[in-house]
C-alpha cells in the first residue's frame, strides 16, 4: 500500500523517492480537487503571506497522538519552517528530522501537513 503525503511542498515527496517509499498526494477530505491543484493553491497563498509571518513559522515534527488514525495507524505532523532561511528540507536534513520522517514513512506513517500558515491545520474546515 502506498503512503499518502499532504504537504505544501513537493520537495518532501522527492526526498523520499530514493528510499523506495511509494508516495502520492491527497487532500485531507478526499473530496477536493487533485493534489496538484491544491499544491499550486498553497504555493500561491504562501507566496502572498507576509514575510514576517512566514519567518515566524517553526520547523518541527510532532507525533499527534490525538489526531484521527489513518490505515497506517499514526499521524505525523510537519510544521512549516522559516521561509527566510535556507530551504527547509536542507534544515531538516542537517538536523536529522528528515531521517526521522523517512524512518517513520518506511514503517508506514501517514504524513500530514499544513496550508502554508505555519501550523498543522489544513485550513479547510473553517
Amino acid at each position: 500500500s502506498d503512503i499518502r503525503v499532504l504537504h505544501e511542498t513537493e520537495q518532501l515527496v522527492a526526498l523520499f523517492k530514493p528510499y523506495g517509499v511509494p508516495i502520492r498526494g491527497t487532500r485531507p477530505d478526499r473530496n477536493g480537487p487533485p493534489v496538484s491543484l491544491w499544491l499550486d493553491s498553497l504555493q500561491r497563498r504562501q507566496a502572498q503571506a507576509p514575510a514576517q509571518a512566514r519567518a515566524q513559522a517553526l520547523a518541527g515534527l510532532t507525533i499527534a497522538s490525538e489526531m484521527p488514525r489513518d490505515h497506517a495507524g499514526v499521524v505525523l505532523v510537519l510544521k512549516s519552517p522559516p521561509c527566510t532561511q535556507k530551504p527547509w528540507w536542507e534544515q531538516a536534513c542537517s538536523s536529522g528530522r528528515v531521517r526521522a520522517v523517512v524512518s517513520a514513512l518506511v514503517q508506514g506513517v501517514y504524513v500530514d501537513g499544513g496550508d502554508g500558515d505555519a501550523d498543522a491545520d489544513d485550513g479547510d474546515d473553517g
